[in-house]
């Protein structure tokens, strides 16, 4: 019996391991989604294309499509871009409810 404590605690801390990787995953799914809808909602209001934002900034339209379905993780530099093809503030694609009560577990 003894010498399946090493495999079993193993086995365990392979489950949680994995348990934690999936739990952060989807809270950051759930953010870029979040993010993308959001994203969405200025272009359309400011009635810009994925072509016409893209001529604005250095980002592709394909990419642009990407964040805004959540499939694709930005970094700042991608945010700042988007803000000035969109004529807002950087702070603006923040702006939007997000529950961060998972990050507390």
């Amino acid at each position: 019996m003894l010498k399946y404590i090493p495999t079993i605690f193993l086995i365990f801390l392979v489950i949680l391991v994995a348990d934690r990787i999936i739990m952060h995953k989807t809270f950051t799914d759930k953010f870029l989604l979040q993010f993308g809808n959001h994203l969405g909602e200025i272009r359309n209001s400011k009635n810009l294309s994925f072509r016409a934002l893209s001529q604005k900034c250095e980002i592709d339209y394909a990419d642009l499509n990407k964040i805004e379905k959540g499939t694709r993780n930005i970094t700042l530099s991608t945010i700042l871009e988007l803000a000035k093809g969109l004529e807002i503030h950087p702070k603006e694609l923040f702006d939007f409810s997000f529950s961060v009560e998972d990050l507390k577990k």
